[in-house]
């Protein structure tokens, strides 16, 4: 599935609060790549609208966008040079194509679960730059969120009982070790703003060009966005300084087949 020309349509498996804005800010400013799809909220209404097309009954327009079968053959109507977001990719009958052919290109990203939960945490309660998007899982954890005594509170509770965000690093770890998929994590990906390397950001950005064959159009690419909308820190391993020992103990007993899967210590 080796690329020769730069693929006319890219599919990146973003993991929920992994780092999608400086994914998308690469594939934009270093690859030329119109950016659409999950997380990226000025292409909602118009993917939308062309899922709609495709199913007009549906009673829920939301839901259309976790059809994935659905959003690959919306991506397959875009013009080339495209790429399109999605939160999560599990194995199943859509693939079939991708299975044969190899496109769209996939990349996968990622970033340490324990940083991802914190984040899904702040973006809740309203400390990012916009406010979430009220789809019903928000709106209903933002208010039990809101309802505890103190952030302590609210963190045990988002790790004894928000777990489906972290299960879909479990859901979607196909994708870590398909030969055919580029491997991106936060850390890699965020420069030293963000609390990594420019030498690694560089290298990383590197990579995913030979991926894609195509060479970066910039070389020092500035991907770290304190502007983007679902911003808050952006920091790699900010839960140090915000878990407990007993919470990061509870998180390893819950979920340390996850840590040990994705290659993060459970200390």
């Amino acid at each position: 599935m080796g690329a020769v020309n730069p693929p006319p349509h890219v599919l990146v498996v973003s993991l929920q609060k992994s780092g999608t804005n400086l994914v998308a800010r690469m594939m934009t400013d270093g690859f030329g790549y119109h950016c659409v799809g999950h997380g990226i909220r000025d292409s909602f209404d118009e993917v939308q609208a062309r899922l709609h097309a495709k199913d007009a009954g549906a009673s829920d327009r939301r839901s259309l966008f976790s059809q994935p079968g659905l959003m690959l053959d919306v991506l397959r109507e875009y013009p080339a040079h495209t790429c399109m977001f999605l939160h999560g990719l599990e194995v199943g009958s859509h693939l079939l194509d991708w299975c044969t052919t190899g496109e769209p290109r996939i990349l996968f990203n990622y970033r340490d679960p324990r940083d991802s939960l914190l984040s899904l945490v702040n973006y809740l309660l309203q400390r990012a730059n916009d406010p979430y998007s009220p789809f019903a899982r928000n709106v209903i954890y933002a208010e039990i969120l809101e309802s505890m005594p103190n952030a302590s509170a609210q963190l045990d509770f988002a790790i004894a009982h928000m777990g489906e965000h972290v299960e879909k690093y479990t859901r979607n770890n196909w994708l870590l070790f398909h030969p055919s998929v580029a491997n991106i994590s936060f850390e890699e990906l965020v420069g030293r703003d963000g609390g990594g390397t420019e030498s690694q950001q560089r290298a990383t950005v590197r990579r995913i060009g030979d991926f894609l064959g195509s060479a970066p159009r910039d070389q020092n690419l500035r991907l770290f966005d304190p502007s983007a909308r679902t911003f808050f820190r952006g920091q790699v391993g900010a839960w140090r300084g915000v878990f407990s020992a007993e919470q990061t103990r509870a998180f390893g007993r819950l979920y340390g087949d996850v840590l040990r899967t994705y290659g993060y210590s459970e200390l």
